[in-house]
């Protein structure tokens, strides 16, 4: 019973905070974030719009360099089991607050 437990929480989509929205950046350039039926926040309509306008032309995104082209997919949510496998790079939060946050 333990291990089916491990296994449902290790399949769990990360969506969002109380405050906040998270986004994923995994090591294939594949920046996911929870589907549309979440906290619609300003700060994260903000991230959605400039990565649809980079990914649109084919440009590159400030500080991400080392990824040859990002791809947005807000179709699958970040999961705990992609972490623990090691798939993410990079982890960062928004909230209307603070903006955006790098989460370490």
């Amino acid at each position: 019973f333990k291990d089916e437990q491990q296994d449902f929480m290790d399949s769990l989509e990360i969506l969002e905070g109380l405050t906040s929205n998270l986004f994923v950046i995994y090591k294939d350039g594949t920046i996911r974030t929870a589907p549309d039926n979440v906290l619609s926040g300003y700060a994260r309509q903000l991230v959605l719009e400039e990565l649809n306008r980079i990914q649109s032309t084919k440009s590159s995104f400030p500080g991400l360099h080392h990824l040859k082209e990002l791809t947005l997919d807000i179709s699958n949510a970040p999961t705990i089991q992609d972490a623990k496998d090691g798939l993410w790079s990079e982890v960062f939060v928004t909230s209307a607050i603070r903006l955006i946050i790098p989460v370490e």
